[in-house]
């Protein structure tokens, strides 16, 4: 079985009731507190009996390194997932969504963090005001725009 195969296997909600198409439509801080992606990195590599120090070669870090990603430590970044993508066959996106979720997550529901949050927040609605149309139809041109639109610039084509 491949490991994309397995890793989906053990990547399924924990519970019943919270299903990928209700987490999505879901404002981050209202959800269920996502899993670091290195934890479900340690399942994948138990389920497969990967040594530890095997994927830290692989990966070309020290096993220290590894095992604060496995424990929830450190996060997963880009260039991890990128090599985790090339061993495992798992698309880097996945990493990199489970962790913005957790970071998100954790973000919203550090209270020094939320302090911040709300105070931008409130700067926003109090002193923006004048940009708001100008920063709906920027926002609405970052969301419409598909990479095949652009130039490697950004520029449209």
């Amino acid at each position: 079985m491949g490991s994309y195969r397995i890793f989906h296997r053990i990547n399924k909600p924990r519970s019943m009731e919270t299903s990928q198409a209700q987490t999505v439509d879901q404002p981050v801080s209202k959800r269920e507190r996502p899993i670091h992606p290195g934890l479900k990195l340690r399942d994948l590599l138990e389920a497969i009996s990967m040594p530890q120090v095997r994927l830290a070669e692989l990966l070309n870090m020290n096993r220290s390194q590894l095992n604060e990603i496995l424990s929830g430590r450190r996060p997963v970044n880009m260039s991890t997932s990128m090599l985790l993508e090339a061993i495992f066959d798992i698309p880097a996106e996945v990493w990199v969504n489970m962790q913005n979720d957790y970071d998100a997550y954790a973000f919203l529901h550090d209270s020094k963090s939320q302090t911040e949050y709300e105070r931008a927040h409130r700067y926003a609605r109090q002193e923006m005001g004048k940009y708001v149309d100008a920063v709906h139809r920027f926002g609405s041109t970052l969301v419409s725009k598909q990479p095949s639109d652009c130039n490697n610039d950004g520029s449209e084509v």
